[in-house]
């Protein structure tokens, strides 16, 4: 792919991911419309780096299944925001911290022990 066209594919993704953020909130009762743009964002630039380095991730089930477990977590940080399901994640805080926070570790070991090798 071009240089050009992955520049364009970049902002084209993080302007979608700013616009479903803003979308998000003016739809839905959420915590804070800044977690969402921002975390929106985060999950656009890991989206972007798949495409951009798909084969190479593809080439390596550690890099690859680190990833999709940030891609997993991202997406699950964006919808806790939502208040209904922030007051469920509330009721089952362990099982939330540990998807949250354990899993994005769990994907940076993942991504740390390939890049080692």
């Amino acid at each position: 792919m071009r240089k050009d066209n992955l520049m364009l594919l970049a902002l084209l993704g993080l302007s979608l991911a700013v616009l479903f953020s803003l979308f998000l909130t003016n739809s839905a009762k959420i915590d804070s419309i800044y977690d969402v743009v921002f975390e929106s964002v985060a999950l656009a630039v890991v989206v972007y780096i798949y495409v951009i380095a798909k084969s190479v991730i593809l080439s390596s089930k550690k890099l690859h299944i680190g990833i999709i477990i940030l891609i997993f977590t991202s997406v699950y940080d964006i919808i806790t925001e939502l208040k209904t399901l922030d007051d469920i994640a509330d009721t089952y805080e362990l099982f939330d911290t540990m998807i949250e926070d354990g899993f994005r570790q769990v994907a940076t070991c993942s991504l740390r022990l390939e890049l080692r090798t």
